[in-house]
């Protein structure tokens, strides 16, 4: 018994865009966790100040690292 497959012609333009949704999607959520984090990286025992590009380097690796502020009331 011989089965017969259909073969489907992919288009590299749909693997493209589907590639750029799953990046967007990640961007925004990665954007949202950074939205929540509140954390003063400008420690007051550092003698040089962040830049504020530096700031958001730092907030970008704690994001990554899934780091969690502790606030008053977190408890």
């Amino acid at each position: 018994m011989s089965q017969q497959r259909t073969a489907r012609k992919l288009d590299v333009s749909d693997l493209y865009a589907a590639v750029q949704h799953h990046h967007q999607r990640q961007h925004q959520q990665q954007s949202a966790t950074a939205a929540e984090l509140h954390v003063n990286v400008q420690h007051n025992c550092l003698r040089p100040r962040l830049r504020d590009y530096q700031k958001t380097a730092v907030l970008w690796m704690l994001t990554k690292e899934r780091f969690k502020s502790h606030t008053a009331d977190d408890g």
